[in-house]
């Protein structure tokens, strides 16, 4: 497990310097521009990152520094297994299926701050730490979007760094539109 742990950090790392190198430079108009009205912004895309990475880090804090009690459902032993596979596939950047964000985790607005991928960047070493940090990968935990859901540490860091390239590549996408608005000279 240490190894798989090892692994996913050097993918959370090149997350990292993927978005730096592609998103750091946007304008807000960039960030905000939305192929469609029921489509994210790139800006929406970091917005729901830094929501949903936030909240996981907090419930796998809360389970390695043992301030989060052990629940019944984190007792049942082929659920995490279970959840966690189907879970890890769901979010993966492989996923062909649209899937809905748990509302804790849905992006707020539809103009978002400018601020927003330099908040994405800044929160990576916290989820680096916390999987440096991590001594016992296999502890069950419940997800931070519904207390049934419940998987293993591993399958946390796994979830937030798939779920990270996930966006990353839709965030891509929107960049790629025919009317993205590249050209932003004069703005």
């Amino acid at each position: 497990m240490k190894k798989e742990l090892e692994d996913l950090h050097t993918d959370l790392n090149n997350v990292t310097v993927d978005v730096r190198e592609s998103f750091a430079g946007l304008t807000p108009t960039q960030l905000n521009w939305k192929p469609a009205l029921d489509n994210w912004s790139v800006g929406q895309c970091f917005e729901h990152l830094n929501a949903a990475g936030s909240g996981m880090v907090r419930a796998i804090e809360a389970k390695t520094d043992g301030t989060s009690p052990t629940t019944f459902y984190e007792r049942l032993p082929l659920l995490p297994k279970i959840f966690g596979r189907v879970i890890s596939n769901a979010v993966s950047p492989e996923g062909q299926r649209k899937i809905k964000a748990p509302k804790i985790f849905e992006p707020t607005q539809s103009d978002v701050d400018d601020g927003v991928v330099a908040s994405f960047l800044e929160f990576q070493p916290t989820i680096a730490a916390a999987m440096e940090r991590c001594s016992d990968p296999g502890v069950i935990m419940a997800s931070p979007a519904a207390a049934f859901i419940t998987y293993s540490l591993l399958d946390a860091f796994t979830i937030v760094v798939r779920h990270e390239q996930r966006h990353v590549l839709q965030a891509k996408r929107v960049m790629e539109h025919t009317d993205f608005p590249h050209n932003m000279e004069g703005i």
